[in-house]
């Protein structure tokens, strides 16, 4: 490919850009464009097979005009709008075809790195038994929010907002030794809980999607190693977030701290330092703790805080993770110890680390719309881009078929990530196709007009910063 309009600007190239591939000979015939080879930089494969079309007439997208009555929350507008979330109920939606595709490439991301760090992936059941819940007193003090249900023989359990218990249980059953650890097993799954007011989608859901891991340690130095390692996660996804030190409720433990998307629309209420790092949940300061602001200890979530309390200023966050040191809260209780050489043994240090997957989600959209739409960080768009043909002749339809191929056989990662709009005028006009390309936030759009067919000069749009060039194949 070649832009007839040259060098692209560096910010289009940057955000295509994060590492660069070895590639087959280009279709450019030897250019060395800066777009050229940011386009190249998506090469993430050296797969050469064939992949079909996928096609846009196939997908079930249900795009509508009407917007959700029950909120203004712009993210909650156009999932429902775009055809990514449906209603069920009061709290429980249905994740659409295009949803569940972003909800994966969050979870791989989120399984890369945990695979770095020794993590092994499980899975858990979703309805517990009660008993380790009584074991360890959480059955009496969570509250309302905790869904319970009895089976026929009038045998208790309930929907699992968290797998504390479930998880401290089967590593006790197991009784590893000081030879097997640290152990860091983790989930990605279903949670419930009943909230007294959901709202704003999946953004606060009594059905949620999170990442939950748990780890165990011999000594108390070796979990908080683990504590401070999640970062990565969010900037590969394309979240900036803040740490904040907060309360650990209901699940317990001797640290907590969350992580929180500064925004206008978030729910908690952060006091940040104006002069350092520092960052509070309010009802963490409130609780006590603001005597110790000034004495905050140096760790890789909070740095020295040499600052004042007058110095504090009041924001809004969206929490999308929450991290806990657990100590030895359940693993005492239900029996998690360490064994070493002799007959001695003790309890294992635990923590629990929890990313709202579906949350996370929500908040892309949140932080990045603009009026026209979704705008999605090309690494969990849905699908990278869309081929949209200007006519429906035979000339345009075998010209859009055959600039597909091309583009999945030199750019292998585009293989099932890019659409090929193939619905005629009488589905929908040029401009509404345009329009609802918008709405779904694909990362890139080429648009097949006359020039393709006169001069083989196709348009290409970014979506994130609306720049339009030519390039010609």
């Amino acid at each position: 490919l070649m832009f007839r309009s040259g060098v692209l600007s560096a910010r289009f190239a940057t955000w295509f850009t994060p590492r660069l591939y070895t590639v087959p000979a280009c279709l450019c015939s030897g250019s060395s464009s800066t777009v050229c080879r940011s386009i190249h930089a998506l090469s993430g494969t050296t797969n050469q097979q064939q992949s079909h079309r996928i096609r846009r007439s196939q997908l079930f997208i249900p795009v509508g005009r009407d917007d959700p009555r029950e909120t203004t929350l712009r993210s909650h507008i156009l999932m429902t709008r775009a055809g990514l979330i449906h209603r069920s109920a009061t709290g429980v939606y249905s994740m659409l075809p295009a949803a569940t595709r972003v909800l994966s490439k969050v979870e791989r991301i989120i399984d890369k790195h945990l695979s770095v760090i020794g993590c092994n992936k499980l899975s858990m059941p979703l309805l517990l038994p009660s008993d380790l819940w009584k074991e360890t007193g959480r059955w009496d003090s969570v509250g309302p929010e905790l869904f319970r249900v009895n089976d026929r023989h009038d045998v208790e359990y309930c929907l699992a907002p968290t797998h504390e218990e479930a998880i401290t249980s089967i590593v006790s059953d197991f009784a590893p030794s000081k030879k097997t650890l640290p152990l860091r097993l983790y989930q990605t799954g279903k949670k419930y809980r009943d909230e007294a007011r959901p709202r704003y989608g999946i953004m606060r859901a009594r059905e949620f999607i999170m990442k939950d891991l748990y780890t165990f340690d011999e000594t108390k130095e070796l979990a908080l190693k683990t504590y401070c390692a999640y970062h990565k996660i969010f900037n590969e996804i394309g979240l900036d977030v803040v740490v904040a030190a907060a309360d650990s409720g209901n699940i317990g433990g001797q640290l907590s701290h969350e992580f929180h998307v500064l925004s206008d629309v978030g729910e908690d209420d952060l006091l940040s330092c104006s002069r350092c790092e520092y960052t509070a949940n309010v009802e963490w300061v409130a609780s006590d703790h603001l005597d110790n602001i000034t004495s905050n200890p140096s760790s890789c979530l909070n740095p020295p805080s040499p600052c004042d309390k007058e110095l504090l200023v009041q924001r809004k966050g969206i929490e999308v993770g929450h991290l806990f040191y657990l100590g030895s809260k359940y693993s005492q209780v239900l029996g998690a110890v360490v064994r070493g050489m002799g007959s001695e043994s003790h309890p294992m240090e635990m923590g629990c680390y929890g990313l709202g997957v579906s949350r996370i989600v929500a908040t892309v959209v949140e932080q990045y719309a603009d009026e026209k739409g979704m705008r999605w960080p090309k690494s969990i768009a849905p699908f990278q881009g869309v081929i949209v043909p200007l006519l429906d002749s035979v000339e345009f339809t075998e010209l859009a078929n055959s600039l597909y191929d091309e583009l999945i056989h030199r750019i292998p990662a585009l293989n099932d990530d890019l659409v090929l709009d193939d619905r005629d005028r009488k589905q929908m006009s040029l401009g509404a196709k345009l329009t609802e390309a918008d709405i779904l936030g694909y990362p890139f759009q080429v648009v097949v007009g006359k020039r393709a067919l006169s001069e083989g000069v196709f348009e290409l749009q970014h979506r994130f910063t609306g720049e339009k060039v030519f390039l010609r194949r």
